[in-house]
């Protein structure tokens, strides 16, 4: 590498620091800086990360509800067998939670599955 090439390599480095001290990414995430041709390209693509990453959370927590409730449904528990369960464990589970939960996953309703989800994890 010659002496010239080092010294742009240099420069260009030095400015892209500067450039990036600059930079405020909240300004980026409200698009007030234009992304291609766009000025809410960078912003479009953001919310769909977002959609997706909720979209994801909604799988994720469908499959946990039901290796849950699966985990429930093979042990045969019928209300005071899931009482007993749930002393033997320390666990206090809302039983309505369970049932409303069983009705959801027929429906294949994915946005209160992933509501009752939440609420039954945040019980265990």
């Amino acid at each position: 590498m010659n002496s010239s090439n080092y010294n742009q390599t240099h420069q260009d480095l030095l400015l892209q620091r500067q450039l990036m001290k600059q930079i405020d990414y909240n300004k980026l995430k409200s698009s007030s800086i234009q992304f291609g041709t766009n000025n809410n390209t960078f912003n479009q693509s953001f919310n769909s990360l977002n959609k997706r990453n909720h979209i994801q959370r909604i799988k994720i927590s469908k499959s946990l509800g039901q290796l849950w409730s699966n985990q429930v449904r093979n042990k045969n528990l019928q209300n005071d067998e899931l009482a007993n369960y749930q002393k033997d464990n320390h666990r206090e589970i809302d039983i309505d939670l369970v049932q409303r939960l069983r009705c959801a996953e027929r429906r294949d309703s994915d946005t209160q599955i992933f509501d009752l989800v939440e609420k039954i994890f945040h019980q265990l």
